[in-house]
């Protein structure tokens, strides 16, 4: 069996956070192939090992809170991003030289680039970069119309910078969705590998309440952008009676209690996202789609129907997707439907049953093991 070196920047063990998510869908499908060494920090609780393999060695690191402050005030002064330089921990760096000594991995396999900073690598190595979603361009969605408008734009700036300077130590990078391509300019190789489904997950009633939902991380900007344009666009043209449940972790109260409470409900951080979207018909995405993989894929486990807007399309995997609507005209017609027509929409349910087999792991796994081969 091959070796494999993954280092975590933080604790993924919650796998609240989307790129969590994908991160233990990827972990465990490198498992099956590869003898890994896993590295996972922390601050105050040592995580439970989330895969009980023989095959996964975990190496915990508990760090320092107040030394964490002037690592990262250091990596600072050097320009490096601040997601990087929030990683940085030199305790964290010496840990995994001392654990892993001279051996040499027949794949390091990174998660986005925020602890690049504590692994020492040669162009010898070969690396894949789980990039997961275009961190520069995201930066600058996030700096429109928001009040760290100049911090996001620096941002962006400096890990563009910093994506130049690793480039030479990555082989491949992986992205979450084929669209996101054209915004990463600095990495040679680039692949997309989506989420992954097990019919283990499909355990929920396909029985649910007349209502819709919308969920994900409510501190996120995108998502808070996504909200504005459902309440704007969406909301006003439904049945009066009909109110957007917001299920998520971290709602931003002060800019949720500004809408129609009446209309606008919030379930803040569920145990369980998938059974709480589970109670809903139907699941809504922002018009722009940026960031909502993780949604349309819970959606997808929970049983119930994500509908879609136009720039799905780019995606390779979404091209024939049967909920795409391409104004917010088709998408209130949609919903209506999907709402008032039972039939209509068990015909749906039936056609995205059979549209999301494609995900399956039996059927994406061979591809994912041709993309990590050197």
């Amino acid at each position: 069996m091959q070796s494999c070196l993954i280092i975590l920047h933080e604790d993924f063990t919650s796998f609240k956070k989307g790129y969590q998510k994908i991160a233990k869908e990827r972990i465990e499908l490198l498992s099956a192939k590869y003898q890994i060494d896993l590295f996972i920090p922390y601050y105050f609780t040592k995580p439970k090992k989330f895969f009980k393999k023989k095959n996964i060695n975990y190496f915990f690191y508990k760090k320092n809170l107040i030394l964490s402050f002037f690592y990262t005030a250091y990596k600072l002064l050097f320009f490096r991003p601040f997601q990087v330089a929030l990683y940085y921990d030199y305790g964290f760096k010496a840990f995994i030289k001392k654990s892993i000594k001279n051996k040499n991995y027949d794949l390091n396999y990174l998660f986005l680039y925020r602890g690049f900073e504590n692994i020492k690598l040669s162009i010898s190595n070969f690396v894949i970069l789980d990039l997961i979603d275009p961190v520069c361009y995201s930066l600058k969605l996030k700096s429109k119309n928001s009040k760290l408008r100049f911090f996001y734009l620096m941002e962006s700036y400096l890990c563009n910078l910093y994506e130049k300077k690793i480039s030479k130590y990555i082989h491949k990078v992986i992205l979450i969705s084929s669209r996101d391509a054209k915004h990463v300019n600095n990495f040679k190789s680039i692949e997309n590998f989506p989420h992954i489904l097990k019919k283990s997950q499909f355990k929920y009633s396909q029985y649910k309440k007349g209502n819709i939902c919308f969920s994900g991380n409510l501190n996120y900007s995108e998502n808070i952008n996504h909200v504005k344009w459902l309440n704007k666009e969406i909301l006003p043209k439904l049945e009066p009676q009909q109110k957007l449940y917001l299920i998520g972790a971290n709602p931003k109260m002060s800019f949720f209690n500004k809408f129609n409470k009446k209309k606008i409900k919030i379930i803040k951080n569920p145990k369980n996202i998938i059974k709480e979207i589970s109670r809903f018909k139907v699941s809504l995405n922002g018009k722009s789609m940026y960031g909502s993989n993780t949604k349309i894929f819970d959606s997808f486990c929970a049983n119930i129907l994500p509908i879609v807007t136009k720039e799905v399309k780019n995606d390779i995997y979404f091209n024939n997707y049967p909920l795409i609507v391409n104004s917010s005209e088709q998408y209130v017609n949609l919903l209506k439907k999907l709402i008032a027509n039972k039939s209509y929409y068990y015909k749906k349910i039936r056609k995205v049953n059979n549209f999301k087999k494609k995900f399956f792991e039996r059927n994406l796994k061979n591809k994912f093991y041709n993309i990590i081969k050197k």
